[in-house]
């Protein structure tokens, strides 16, 4: 009995690899993403989308190309794309186009850790921007505390009444 549990044990744990070193063949053999530029630095962007979770910008149907701010552009293969390379993924998780307003901008840029960054602009030719669409008009000035502390109490009154230009952190 015992051999046996130890057997069932064994033949488990070498189902358990040989699937996973499946999974990495499907991604070796069918990527993702692709970059579409090929512009110096390349390679770091590829290191990071490698690493990043981007499923929530896929799409269920179609590929979505989206743009670094540095320039470089890649392509999210679809969902639909994936599950026939042998991906194991669920459709019904991914969106089939996007639900974002196309006077929104989404930006992504990659940081110097190697992390990317994503964040949304508005067009302020849009009506979004004029109705005002919860975000502010002006840009904030950020303030160290340890700065603020040291100013006048003027001065720290007057920023405290504008927290819509500034921000203490």
């Amino acid at each position: 009995m015992k051999y046996f549990v130890w057997g069932l044990s064994l033949v488990g744990i070498c189902c358990f690899t040989l699937e996973a070193a499946a999974q990495q063949d499907i991604q070796v053999a069918c990527p993702s993403f692709q970059i579409l530029t090929n512009e110096m630095g390349s390679d770091s962007y590829q290191i990071s989308l490698q690493n990043a979770s981007l499923e929530s910008y896929r799409f269920r149907n179609s590929d979505r190309t989206i743009q670094f701010e540095g320039g470089v552009t890649f392509k999210l293969i679809s969902a639909k794309e994936l599950i026939a390379c042998g991906y194991q993924i669920s459709l019904d998780s991914y969106s089939l186009f996007s639900e974002v307003d196309p006077a929104i901008t989404i930006v992504f840029k990659l940081c110097e850790n190697g992390k990317i960054a994503v964040r949304t602009e508005i067009d302020p030719k849009s009506k979004l921007a004029k109705i005002g669409a919860g975000f502010s008009g002006t840009r904030k000035t950020f303030v160290s505390m340890e700065d603020f502390e040291q100013m006048s109490e003027e001065k720290q009154l007057m920023i405290r009444s504008k927290p819509e230009e500034y921000r203490v952190e």
